[in-house]
């Protein structure tokens, strides 16, 4: 079940020394937090079943809800000293229940992978950062990994990164629906796959078949992004969707939001958009400042009823700035050339 309206962020990791003892056996580390006072501590080992802190080898799994006192785990590392690591995590949800794995503080980090493809689940929630705990607050997807779900949240706050973990292209995150079966459009289509939303930054490489929102500011920089006819690139309550890279693929591009005139779509410097996915625009701003964009989808650009009774319009705005352009619905007639 998605939750919406808060103003702080999650994340999902693991973490270990990354060094496996002979003693160790790697698989499965189930979060069970113990009654002690370091009860929501991600690297004491007393909260893990088997008792040991998860490595870049294991499965780290979230359980949708704990019994009694015990809390949910949390990655917290004052001066960067410990290093969060996970082959893939679960994060589970049922129902009310809502499993969550959260990660803040300037110096704490999470890396996601062990270089191969791998598979991780979110239901529940999976937070990036947190108000009052220091910005910044890094997540680092290490080789071919996709999140998966059906109603999770990654909630990014406090300028939370998503980055890949060598500096050489070759990660990449893929965010899509958990299910068998296709699902609705946004935002009818929130319980069945994953939503990213929030305030950040995405570098790693992206392969968007979710619903990427920034209902306050999401960029995405550095690394090629791409999305398919199932994901989504949104912008409302206010928010901005900011793109200084490339950005290709079928993906929807969405603007529209009851009650506020405030939202942001904007390709800036170093920003291209050479895609196929149509583009609906009902309220916010459109704006070109140093890229451009070009869709062979359709474009819908109105005014719509901005509440329930109408009582005012919303009043899209398009702003293309000199030396920029924007083309929309080539169609079979055309094909958008690629970025530079």
């Amino acid at each position: 079940m998605i939750h919406r309206g808060f103003a702080w962020a999650a994340v999902v990791g693991l973490l270990g020394t990354g060094l496996l003892s002979d003693a160790y056996a790697a698989g499965d580390r189930t979060w069970v937090s113990n009654t002690s006072t370091d009860k929501a501590n991600w690297f004491n080992d007393t909260n893990w079943s088997p008792s040991i802190v998860p490595t870049s080898s294991d499965h780290a799994i979230i359980p949708a809800s704990l019994s009694g006192s015990r809390e949910m785990p949390v990655i917290y590392s004052s001066d960067g000293s410990q290093i969060a690591y996970a082959q893939k995590i679960t994060v589970n949800a049922s129902g009310s229940d809502i499993g969550t794995l959260d990660i803040y503080g300037s110096n704490s980090l999470l890396i996601l992978g062990d270089g191969s493809a791998r598979t991780s689940t979110v239901h529940g929630k999976f937070r990036i950062g947190q108000h009052g705990a220091g910005t910044n607050t890094t997540v680092k997807i290490r080789g071919d990994h996709t999140i998966q779900g059906a109603g999770g949240e990654i909630v990014l706050e406090k300028d939370a990164l998503i980055d890949e973990y060598t500096n050489d292209g070759d990660d990449k995150l893929t965010l899509k629906r958990s299910g068998g079966s296709a699902c609705e459009d946004y935002p009818d289509g929130l319980d069945c796959n994953v939503l990213l939303h929030g305030t950040g930054t995405i570098k790693v490489q992206l392969d968007n078949r979710a619903f990427v929102l920034g209902d306050y500011a999401i960029v995405l920089d550095d690394r090629a992004k791409t999305g398919t006819s199932e994901g989504w690139w949104i912008a409302e309550n206010n928010g901005s969707l900011t793109i200084t890279c490339d950005v290709s693929g079928a993906g929807h591009w969405f603007l529209a939001d009851l009650g506020a005139n405030g939202s942001t779509l904007e390709v800036g410097t170093n920003g291209c958009v050479s895609a196929a996915g149509p583009v609906l625009f009902k309220e916010g701003q459109f704006r070109l400042s140093g890229g451009d964009f070009c869709t062979t989808g359709d474009m819908l650009w109105k005014s719509v009823c901005g509440d329930g009774g109408c009582t005012f319009k919303t009043q899209p705005k398009f702003f293309v700035d000199n030396g920029r352009t924007a083309t929309f619905g080539l169609g079979g007639a055309g094909t958008c050339g690629s970025c530079p």
